[in-house]
């Protein structure tokens, strides 16, 4: 729980030295600190109403907490016998702790805040359980108290994950949380205090494996949240969030321990209605009252819940979607881990178990997985779409949301070869839709020339995701790739500005997940098989052009750049008669390139950039092995032209 509120020894308060600071402490700030201590009530009344004024402007709420609010309001207010000026105490926490950074939540924590809190828990329990009718009014002010504590409890347990799990590890704040919510007072203010609480609990259970579990064991809590899960009101949208996070805290092959029907796919339908921006947005003052802010945390939700089935089987992916670099038998491959096949069958078997487990009553029944991607699919996926078209040429915060949602949803998909034949109808409905979603989306965006760098990312994204996904090509409109190309250039062009100006990047996903080496993937993706041979010679010969010049700073690129070529020729009857491979001059930039890639890949620090040299390290093994197959295989078809 931590320290009682720390008084620590009075130092004097330095004067500010700005001119204007000066005369606005002295006009404003002093006077009305002075009030706050006055003894007359109608006085001090007056100056909490000045101080919640006060703490709107980030100048003023400066020098409020300069001149040591908190510790008065700590040391005067929260311990007063009045009611109403404990009241006006912890409102003023919670309006500083709300206006404030996150910063100031951690020093109210260190101070020892949670323990300021749970005394108050103790005596409101106390008041709420007089039946004298004459403690009524007492018990409207303990509400006023109730809603400002479920709010500081909110903003410190979304301030810190280190603030989180204290709170998560004490039951008294678990237990008065779901006190409110499942008290049945129909009064607005009361519903603000359930909203908090929601809100609460679902920064608590995030990644939360303990509290999420412990909630879903506690039936009337796990029932309670079911119930406003359920309900027409705003506050579904939050109980929703908080159920996720139950639901994600039991693996897969836990499932069966779950009700019948509790599972995300019942969640999707509820985060569907909250993504219309106009309509189920709640009228009292919180972080989720704008229609935004709404709307994101259901796009949010909802990648999250793609996101949850796709890493499940992540690791059965990483193989099996790769197609084998054309490596002649003879040669050694070094560094190669024979035990891989053993792994990947082990992991397959047990993704059987728990598709078998989840369907052992009904054969002919789907499994959790199968249920939620289809809703993800069906349900989700033409409303994600709905919100990007429907804002047209602007590009909003929650456009950025959309594109993720989709993005995470188009890679679950793509997850779908490893279940049962229950999916084969929704992978072929997805055919469908992920050529609407390119054509609808994809190309109208590439078109648009944004200059929006966070915009265009998440779009090739999008792009690579569908490509991956869909099972059949997607049928790109003529000049997509063009722009992809300049995309790549753009970014090119920037990362050597950056470099120029002395702004080169330390960490690994800037160069990793960098624009440019996004927009490789996605054209390497669209010059495979079956591409045209005009479309893969086009693509290509970009490729290459990077590879003639391998500039160190770009070492990225680089290194995705021969995936891709590994990946595009690893089919051995494709483009392999002349007119793309050997007359493009691929053989010939690879080979030129092998000494200079290997002091690429070796100037790469693997405590830095571990991810990147390992994938630069990939394929400087795979280069000259691949190189030499291909030069056995040409020797065996003389029809092939250089």
């Amino acid at each position: 729980m931590g320290k009682k509120w720390d008084k620590k020894r009075s130092k004097p308060i330095k004067i500010p030295s700005d001119p204007e600071c000066k005369i606005h402490r002295e006009q404003h700030i002093l006077p009305t600190i002075t009030n706050l201590q006055s003894s007359d009530q109608e006085t001090k009344s007056t100056a909490v109403t000045s101080i919640l004024k006060l703490i709107l402007d980030t100048k003023s709420r400066k020098l409020l907490l300069r001149e040591k609010l908190v510790t008065l309001i700590c040391e005067k207010f929260l311990t007063d016998s009045n009611l109403n000026n404990k009241a006006d105490g912890w409102g003023i926490l919670k309006s500083l702790a709300q206006e404030d950074d996150a910063g100031f939540c951690v020093h109210l924590f260190r101070q020892g805040m949670l323990s300021a809190i749970e005394t108050e828990i103790n005596s409101l329990s106390q008041t709420n359980e007089n039946p004298d009718p004459a403690a009524a009014p007492q018990k409207e002010i303990c509400w006023s108290i109730i809603l400002s504590i479920t709010g500081i409890l909110a903003l410190l347990s979304n301030s810190r994950r280190e603030i989180a799990e204290a709170i998560a590890q004490h039951s008294i704040f678990t237990q008065f949380l779901f006190t409110n919510i499942c008290s049945q007072t129909p009064d607005e203010s009361h519903e603000e205090v359930k909203y908090q609480a929601l809100t609460c609990l679902m920064y608590l259970t995030k990644d939360n494996s303990a509290l999420s579990q412990k909630i879903f064991e506690k039936d009337a809590w796990f029932q309670a949240l079911t119930a406003v899960k359920d309900s027409d009101k705003p506050l579904a949208l939050l109980a929703s969030g908080i159920l996720h996070n139950i639901f994600t805290s039991f693996d897969l092959s836990r499932s069966l321990m779950l009700p019948e029907g509790a599972n995300d796919a019942s969640l999707i339908p509820v985060l569907v209605r909250f993504m219309e921006q106009s309509t189920n947005v709640p009228t009292i003052r919180c972080q989720f009252s704008n229609p935004d802010k709404v709307s994101q945390l259901a796009l949010q939700i909802t990648g999250s819940i793609a996101s949850r089935v796709q890493q499940t089987t992540d690791r059965e992916l990483k193989p099996s979607k790769k197609r084998p670099c054309p490596i002649d038998e003879d040669v050694e491959l070094e560094g190669t881990d024979l035990s891989e096949e053993s792994d990947i069958d082990e992991i397959h078997a047990d993704m059987k178990m728990i598709i078998e487990d989840t369907s052992s009553t009904d054969h002919k029944s789907t499994s959790t997985p199968e249920r939620i991607l289809e809703s993800l699919a069906r349900v989700a996926v033409p409303k994600v779409l709905q919100v990007i078209l429907s804002a047209g040429r602007d590009v909003t915060p929650t456009t950025k949301y959309a594109l993720s949602t989709l993005n995470q949803i188009a890679l679950a998909i793509s997850t779908t070869d490893i279940f049962s034949n229950n999916v084969m109808e929704l992978q072929k409905s997805w055919v469908v839709t992920a050529q609407n979603i390119w054509t609808d989306l994809i190309s109208p965006a590439l078109q648009s020339d944004t200059t929006d760098v966070v915009y265009a990312s998440k779009v090739v994204d999008l792009a690579l995701s569908l490509l991956h996904s869909a099972r059949k090509p997607i049928q790109i409109k003529n000049g997509d790739e063009q722009k992809f190309i300049k995309l790549c250039e753009a970014s090119s062009d920037r990362m050597l500005s950056h470099i120029t100006k002395g702004h080169n990047s330390e960490k690994e996903d800037d160069e990793l997940l960098d624009l440019g080496v996004k927009c490789i993937g996605v054209l390497g993706s669209l010059a495979s098989k079956p591409a045209s041979i005009e479309l893969n010679s086009e693509v290509v010969s970009y490729l290459i052009k990077h590879l003639n010049l391998p500039r160190p700073e770009l070492r990225a690129e680089t290194v995705e750049t021969l995936h891709q070529i590994f990946e595009i020729y690893a089919d051995n009857t494709y483009c392999d008669d002349g007119a793309s491979f050997w007359s493009a001059g691929v053989f010939d930039a690879l080979d030129k390139m092998q000494g200079e890639f290997k002091h690429i890949t070796k100037a790469i620090d693997p405590r830095k950039f571990p991810t990147l040299r390992q994938r630069a390290r990939q394929a400087q093994l795979k280069l000259s092995p691949f190189l030499k197959a291909k030069l056995k295989g040409r020797a065996s078809k003389p029809n092939i032209q250089s």
